[in-house]
């Protein structure tokens, strides 16, 4: 049994409880020992004073009764919920020497347990099976019962089950034992049929199906004579806990779904002259992320419902470039640096387009403590957006990047190592040594691990002091002293040796690295420091 209020369980045996308490129990929110207080006025004082049923378990204190007791009664005790009426004790009957300390308040409730049974019937107990009254008994001699074992009924019902098993068993449908209940048609046409007359042959095929109806009739009234009420089987409060738990998980699928593109939902967006299906939902308004198509600006990124107000946005639209400052320029490669706070309605559409291809990400409102590096090719019509990176403008635990992301037509072009290795060379200009927001993705601890591999083979490369420490490299790179730990480790380049941690450098990797270092095409793009045309700001 489990108590509604601490949720312990407790087997009946262990509490000492006798049998037919049991499932008076199970009808009600039951409190073990430690827990029960008055059911009438839900306090636990005066334990002393409580006063439980012999029949149900409930708790009552002596003063919360109508009328009051004074002292505990002898013998065995109802609740009121047990006992709705009062016994009726005979007239003018005398007091004798086991009742003269009672008071004549609690006469009635305090009789011995001998002279309460005189003054009312014995409790009946019921049979358990649903419908049954409790007349009959498969015993000879009983002309009723109260347990299961000598029920007609439930005798019955498992002998309907044993012949409804045997003919799902048999192999052909000749071989079926023909049920109890044969339909009335049948039997009407069996009264009407002459003796002169041959009967008509009923082929396998309609004595195939006569048999299925029958049995699919035979298992519905079974159903519904078998089916018990689940408020006799499980306490109402883990009904309820249930309950709780069965709308949350609605909740949770419901969000689910509404997250992900539906088919009333934005399926593609039509950015520049490029169609892109999106991945994910993002949080347009109501009007325009139940579109199948969204047409986006890819200058100003305003978002549009139709081609026609695209194309009328597009002849009218004087932005060419991020509105922010151009800090870094290599051939036609640039980056801007957009403040939240200044441009803010095109850092919020910059994060609604971002979160079409970025599942985790949550922030696309509140944009002023960030600062945004968007990373653009230009040509003779303007810039056009290849991916950015955002970080705080004041990070106590020194992250150089909060967000990513490469729109889909630009990856696997090597822009997303450019932008990580921007975000370091910020790092380095500003003297500090910086990492990624943790917790990091599957596909970014993929990407930063190689990064820093790359990194760090190319410093033991062109390494040539007599030591070299983590420190000194993580101070050289601006990474993290962890995330250079965690690097070597992969490359199985640290081994710890007398108590130390040395750095072992393999020459078979670094050679391995130079190879494929000298074997990179022309194409291979680099960020260059001395095409950077930016000095560190400080924000309060």
């Amino acid at each position: 049994m489990a108590c509604a209020t601490c949720k312990g369980h407790c087997h009946p045996t262990c509490l000492e409880l006798p049998v037919h308490i049991v499932p008076a129990v199970k009808k009600y929110d039951w409190q073990c020992n430690d827990c029960k207080f008055c059911y009438k006025c839900q306090r636990i004082e005066q334990e002393n004073k409580i006063l439980f049923c012999d029949l149900c378990d409930r708790g009552y204190h002596m003063y919360c009764l109508v009328p009051k007791l004074m002292k505990k009664p002898k013998g065995d005790w109802y609740c009121p919920y047990c006992i709705p009426t009062q016994p009726q004790l005979p007239k003018k009957r005398k007091r004798t020497d086991s009742t003269e300390d009672l008071d004549t308040e609690s006469t009635i409730s305090t009789v011995t347990e001998t002279k309460f049974r005189k003054a009312r019937s014995p409790l009946k107990l019921k049979c358990q099976f649903p419908g049954c009254d409790g007349s009959g008994s498969i015993r000879a001699t009983g002309s009723s019962h109260t347990s299961l074992s000598y029920c007609p009924l439930n005798k019955e019902e498992k002998m309907r089950e044993k012949k409804l098993l045997e003919r799902r068993n048999s192999e052909t449908a000749d071989e079926l034992i023909p049920l109890a209940k044969i339909s009335k048609k049948y039997q009407n046409e069996e009264k009407n049929v002459s003796s002169s007359s041959p009967p008509k042959p009923i082929s396998p095929t309609e004595k195939k199906k006569s048999t299925e109806n029958e049995v699919v009739e035979e298992e519905q009234t079974r159903t519904d004579s078998v089916m018990t009420p689940i408020e006799n089987i499980v306490s109402k409060s883990d009904i309820e806990m249930y309950d709780k738990a069965r709308k949350h998980a609605e909740e949770v699928l419901e969000l689910d779904r509404e997250m992900a593109p539906s088919q009333d939902g934005v399926k593609y967006i039509q950015f520049g002259n490029i169609e892109i299906e999106a991945w994910y939902k993002s949080q347009y308004p109501l009007e325009y992320s139940k579109l199948p198509k969204l047409f986006v600006c890819e200058f100003c990124l305003q978002y549009l419902k139709t081609d026609i107000i695209y194309q009328r946005h597009m002849s009218k639209c004087q932005m060419k470039n991020p509105p922010g400052d151009e800090i870094y320029r290599k051939e036609n490669l640039s980056v801007f640096e957009v403040n939240g706070e200044t441009a803010t309605l095109y850092c919020q559409n910059l994060c609604l387009l971002a979160k079409l291809f970025l599942d985790h990400k949550t922030l696309w409102n509140d944009v002023q403590p960030f600062l945004f590096y968007v990373m653009t090719s230009h040509d003779e019509t303007g810039c056009h957006i290849i991916g950015y990176f955002s970080k705080e403008k004041v990070s106590f635990l020194n992250y150089n990047l909060s967000c990513i992301l490469v729109l889909p037509h630009n990856m696997k072009k090597g822009y997303g190592k450019l932008l990580i290795d921007f975000s370091y060379l910020l790092s380095q200009e500003e003297n500090k040594v910086g990492s990624p927001e943790r917790p990091l993705s599957d596909l970014g601890l993929i990407s930063y691990r190689k990064f820093w591999a790359d990194k760090l083979l190319e410093y033991l490369t062109t390494y040539k002091e007599d030591q070299i420490t983590v420190k000194g490299i993580s101070e050289k790179m601006s990474i993290n002293t962890n995330d250079v730990v965690s690097t070597l480790q992969y490359l199985g380049m640290i081994k710890y040796w007398k108590g130390r941690h040395l750095i072992l450098i393999k020459e078979e990797i670094i050679e391995e690295y130079a190879t494929k270092r000298a074997n990179r095409d022309g194409d291979y793009k680099e960020i260059d420091p001395l095409c950077l045309n930016w000095t560190p700001k400080v924000y309060k």
